[in-house]
């Protein structure tokens, strides 16, 4: 989670659930020059699924947890997701029905004391309807000792990234004259189905299936399994060519009984009582299996029927119409006199008002009742005085104007940085920095012992500069003792306090220590009843999201419970992952021995060489490989809001962090002063953001500061 691969680079947030999926489009693992370290090698690894080398190198299997259904069951889990956003809706009913019977599947032989095995033609129907091959990713991970082992390369679809089929056969000559392929089936093939062929030399080549025939040149409407068939095909294939069926056209007319007609498949049975009597309202009570109550009343008075009189024949028929609605009629109790008229036009009013009533009963315990004031009003106010006006535009200008029309505010908030090392730190007090954020994750792969920390407290402690300890943004359950080790030792360094970047770790710190403690960036901040719930968990300050727009931050620092921090300068993370592309294809993590089982940690050749993930622009994205073996995507372009950096103090920001970790100390230094040089003057844009690249190839970001995130309409 908390990706901004998707908003940084197209502006689409995977937070907010509209990832433009960045993760499927090809990478090329580079080294300093650039040069493709993949390009031609061959892996030869068994079980990997492939020897090739693939390009799409952040692009995942498909999850698939049918098989673990029982450990999934036991170990206590009660509900399962099933991903269906940007899916089709025969996606969502082909799988969603597919684990639906594998529970009832599982459940039954438990009770009868028999094996699980998922349903005969589960992993057909889940791999034909939408597949990139399937993983169980880290449910089935181990750890050596302390070390966790990721699958690697294993759970990658670095081949295609996109739906791969099911297996149908392979070719066994092609007619080109004619333009018509044969091959030997492995599986059903129909009229309307859909196959892609993996062509050994031009990539891949799709069909339609319109005119089937067999070996004989007989039309057929399918073929079988061990049949030969022939089918057109638009382009050259050769035979051993592998087909895949990427739509099966009776899967999808199966898929859509579950959602075309409207009605639900599974209705919650109920018992209805009917009563009317002269000169009186007829009354409908319904009471569900749940034992939830509608009851609803017609305005019409019964009258004597002159004509027709209501008969239990009539009400039987139209009370039991419920097929719009979730319920069906089990049981039906009807008191009626003789020679009784109540138009049919009533009765079926009061059947839709006892539904909604008893539908209103049984949503009743979900209900969550509205705020009754807004939590940030009733908050303590800790923000400055603020110059709306002065906040730079959002939309409409470039960046150079932009900077010539903003007037820029003097009051300058504090100046902070992250690091990693002590070196770094050194580097950032002596360029003059207001506050040092250190530790947490480590950029160079080193790892953070308490002594790391106490030494960086007391120099910190000994220059008068404040320091802050980091935390990882991720914390395992065997990675937390060590954590805490730090944390208990930390109550003796004394540092001005501890950043957090989930919920679990902010409860340890406040149960270790008595310091004050901050929510970073990935503890997402950015609504004020966020801010409102941190200050009342204990938390003392806040990292707004790198989403927000400059509108954003003025609106929710006008009146925030916290003391406000932005990210003002550095690489952004884009992403952080327990799946290593270096390690996986250079470091031999995650492939087997001869014998398949024995899984190889990973070599670390991060500790020898620096990488980057190249994409179709030739934008390159620096990786940073962490102390736990998690590799960190960092973003191709450099935030910077050197131009701006006094604006924030405008908008009520309390302090602007640089983002140090991933730059040498030459840089470092070079940006810090930079920032601290506007303090009470105005910048030369142009001059200064000259000065603090790390690169000549490198150029800044403003990153959303003044575009924000896409938002529909």
């Amino acid at each position: 989670g908390q990706c901004l691969m998707s908003s940084l680079i197209g502006g689409r947030s995977g937070n907010r659930g509209r990832c433009a999926q960045p993760c499927r489009l090809p990478y090329a693992l580079v080294d300093p020059t650039g040069k493709n370290l993949l390009e031609g090698r061959d892996f030869g690894w068994r079980k990997s699924g492939t020897s090739a080398v693939g390009e799409y190198l952040l692009s995942p299997k498909d999850l698939a947890g049918i098989d673990l259904l029982p450990e999934l069951i036991n170990a206590g889990i009660t509900s399962l997701k099933i991903e269906g956003r940007m899916k089709r809706p025969e996606y969502v009913a082909i799988v969603v029905d597919t684990y639906r019977r594998a529970i009832d599947c599982y459940e039954r032989t438990a009770s009868s004391g028999k094996a699980y095995h998922p349903p005969e033609d589960a992993h057909r129907r889940l791999a034909q309807i939408f597949n990139r091959d399937f993983t169980t990713a880290y449910w089935e991970s181990v750890s050596q000792g302390s070390v966790f082992v990721s699958p690697g390369r294993r759970m990658m679809s670095d081949r295609k990234p996109n739906n791969r089929g099911l297996l149908a056969g392979r070719i066994t000559k092609y007619d080109r004259s004619n333009r018509r392929a044969s091959m030997r089936l492995a599986e059903p093939l129909a009229a309307g189905d859909q196959v892609d062929i993996w062509v050994k030399v031009g990539g891949r080549v799709a069909a339609t299936i319109t005119s089937l025939r067999d070996k004989n040149g007989r039309e057929i409407s399918e073929g079988y399994a061990s049949e030969e068939v022939s089918f057109d095909v638009p382009a050259p294939v050769h035979p051993h060519d592998r087909v895949f069926k990427i739509r099966d056209a009776k899967l999808m007319e199966e898929a859509r009984v579950f959602f075309a007609t409207g009605a639900p498949l599974r209705r919650i049975p109920v018992s209805a009582e009917v009563s009317v009597a002269l000169g009186r309202p007829l009354t409908l009570r319904l009471t569900d299996a749940d034992g939830y109550t509608g009851e609803a009343a017609t305005s019409f008075l019964a009258e004597e029927a002159k004509n027709r009189p209501l008969t239990r024949e009539t009400l039987k028929k139209q009370i039991g119409r419920l097929g719009a609605s979730i319920f069906s009629l089990t049981e039906l109790a009807i008191d009626l006199p003789e020679n009784i008229m109540v138009p049919i036009s009533e009765i079926n009013e009061v059947r839709r008002a006892a539904v909604a009533k008893l539908e209103e009963a049984r949503l009743l315990p979900y209900h969550r009742p509205s705020l009754t004031s807004d939590p940030a009003k009733k908050s303590a106010h800790h923000s400055r005085e603020r110059a709306g006006k002065n906040i730079p535009p959002t939309t409409g200008t470039s960046d150079a104007s932009k900077a010539k029309s903003v007037p820029l505010i003097f009051a300058s908030p504090d100046l902070s940085v992250a690091v990693d090392s002590i070196k770094a730190m050194r580097t950032a007090i002596e360029a003059g920095v207001d506050a040092v954020l250190f530790g947490g994750e480590s950029y160079r792969h080193e790892t953070l012992s308490p002594e790391s920390y106490r030494e960086g407290a007391a120099l910190a402690h000994s220059a008068g500069v404040r320091i802050y300890f980091n935390t990882p943004r991720i914390v395992r359950d065997f990675e937390q003792p060590a954590l805490e080790s730090i944390l208990e030792t930390a109550v003796d360094f004394r540092p001005d306090g501890i950043y957090v970047h989930n919920i679990s770790t902010l409860h340890l710190v406040k149960r270790k220590t008595d310091l004050p403690v901050y929510a970073d960036f990935s503890l997402i901040s950015a609504n004020r009843m966020t801010l409102e719930f941190l200050r009342e968990y204990g938390a003392s300050g806040a990292t707004l999201s790198p989403e927000l727009s400059w509108e954003d931050i003025r609106a929710l620092a006008k009146d925030s419970p916290l003391p406000l921090e932005c990210i003002a300068h550095g690489r952004l993370e884009l992403m952080v992952s327990a799946y290593c592309a270096v390690g996986s294809f250079l470091g031999g993590l995650g492939s087997h021995d001869g014998t398949g089982s024995n899984p190889r940690p990973c070599s670390h050749p991060c500790k020898k060489e620096s990488y980057a993930l190249e994409d179709r622009k030739q934008a390159r994205f620096p990786l940073a490989m962490d102390q736990f073996c998690r590799m960190h995507v960092l973003n191709s372009k450099i935030l910077s809001m050197l131009p701006y950096a006094n604006s924030f103090g405008a908008a009520g920001i309390s302090r602007i962090r640089i983002e140090g970790r991933a730059m040498e100390d030459a840089e470092l230094s070079s940006v810090i002063r930079a920032y601290q040089r506007l303090k009470g003057c105005t910048p030369a844009v142009a001059s200064h953001e000259g000065q603090i690249r790390s690169a000549p190839g490198d150029s800044v970001t403003r990153g959303h500061y003044f575009r924000g995130v896409f938002r529909p309409v």
